[in-house]
């Protein structure tokens, strides 16, 4: 029987093909011969046109459904009541939370600007300053913060949903559409509710298939670089992977202010409790999969109720994405950095704050989806017309991350279950020991 390799190896596979290729070339200083100028150009075809075009195809009509159908699920929220809203606060203010950090870090180790010919190399000699970017320098240096209302509320929502660097106002769009379907008379709840859950499970397995191709995608887009930069990407990526790595230990201190400020919990005793859970969320790299195990962490290890265990954590799977959006916006504001190095068009306090409000709504608008940490990035790269070339180099140390990052989604669904629970009146095991 033909052995099936899961898709991340297969990932990893056409990475280090790509790298040894392009070294050997570099090896042997064929990086100027006919061949590897043809090679690049096919991989640009095939990574940049086809593979790229293809996720951006799928961009709209995916976030739009998946947003939709999230903000219909809060209708059972609204029923629950005062649990369903501390459940969606405390998610709301990690997620925000672990955005602030992503861009204080980025913006102290500043792992983008690198020496000229290093980001030429990465993101290759063609890059020029893009004029949705470049606009968005000029709003903010003119009208500052009113600027960002323009991309957060369109006059006009199909040109929205047509204008790449209007996507935040297409998002602002399906989050009031969702919001409204569920105020509709139950039985128009449930025509809209079967029609729009339908759409969004059509884009998965859209979004799924295209998902197949990223080891080719993948290969054309890392081999052009390592051909470019060989073996000198390396530290930069290192660097980039420390930021990142800093990124999530303090999002992990951050959560576990928030238990002892707003539970008044000692973190170090539900750390204890859930390194289970977040070795079983690194290994899996799923919240999804990982949430039988959590489920039983936080009942049998916390003291949880099941009732508002079952609650908050599946619910925590779709909004609680904190780590997520941390990984986002670091990875963005890093491409912007490097960008900002070629084009010389600088990074404002405006810019931030619009790729941080990107990060925090594709982390909830994206939960579920195959590989959605690349359509995410390439959903706010599009938006921004940041080079999308950077994609292929972040793959390179995709896997890895995305395993630490799904810990602190999960450790986050944890926490939010044991603040819930608090405010419910429960005792948790903690406090029964200290007794």
């Amino acid at each position: 029987m033909k052995r099936k390799y899961p898709l991340h190896w297969k990932i990893v596979i056409a990475l280090s093909l790509a790298a040894l290729l392009a070294c050997i070339l570099r090896i042997f200083g064929m990086q100027e011969s006919s061949v590897a100028l043809g090679s690049v150009d096919v991989c640009h075809f095939v990574g940049n046109k086809l593979f790229m075009n293809a996720l951006k195809m799928v961009v709209v009509p995916l976030v739009g459904s998946s947003i939709i159908c999230g903000m219909m699920g809060l209708d059972s929220a609204k029923e629950v009541g005062r649990m369903g809203l501390r459940t969606l606060l405390f998610s709301f203010s990690t997620t925000a939370a672990s955005v602030v950090v992503g861009a204080f870090c980025i913006n102290v180790m500043q792992p983008g600007f690198l020496d000229l010919a290093t980001v030429k190399n990465i993101l290759g000699t063609t890059q020029i300053p893009t004029a949705a970017f470049t606009d968005l320098v000029d709003h903010a240096h003119k009208q500052d913060f009113l600027s960002l209302f323009d991309q957060i509320i369109p006059s006009n929502v199909i040109a929205a949903a047509t204008n790449n660097s209007q996507l935040l106002g297409l998002i602002t769009f399906c989050l009031l559409f969702g919001f409204g379907i569920t105020l509709l008379p139950v039985h128009l709840r449930i025509a809209q509710r079967t029609f729009w859950e339908s759409l969004h499970q059509v884009m998965l397995k859209v979004t799924d298939v295209i998902i197949r191709f990223a080891p080719w995608g993948v290969f054309s887009l890392v081999f052009p670089v390592f051909l470019r930069a060989g073996t000198g990407v390396i530290w930069p990526l290192m660097y980039f992977v420390i930021t990142v790595m800093v990124g999530f230990l303090l999002q992990m201190i951050v959560l576990g202010a928030f238990l002892f400020f707003w539970g008044g919990i000692n973190p170090l005793h539900h750390y204890r409790a859930m390194l289970p859970v977040m070795l079983t969320a690194f290994s899996t790299a799923s919240s999804a999969s990982t949430l039988p195990v959590t489920l039983e962490a936080v009942q049998t290890n916390a003291g949880v109720s099941n009732r508002v265990a079952s609650f908050t954590l599946p619910l925590g799977c779709a909004f609680n994405m904190s780590g997520t959006a941390l990984y986002e916006c670091v990875v963005v504001l890093f491409i912007a950095q490097m960008n900002s190095v070629v084009t010389g068009v600088p990074i404002t306090l405006a810019n931030q704050i619009v790729i941080a409000l990107f990060a925090l709504i594709t982390s909830m608008g994206v939960a579920g989806i195959p590989a959605s940490g690349l359509v995410a990035i390439t959903i706010i790269l599009n938006a921004l017309n940041l080079p999308l070339e950077a994609v292929g180099i972040i793959w390179v140390v995709e896997r890895m991350l995305d395993m630490c990052r799904t810990a602190v989604n999960v450790f986050s669904d944890t926490c939010s279950a044991i603040i819930v629970a608090k405010g419910e009146g429960e005792t948790l095991l903690y406090e029964r020991r200290q007794d």
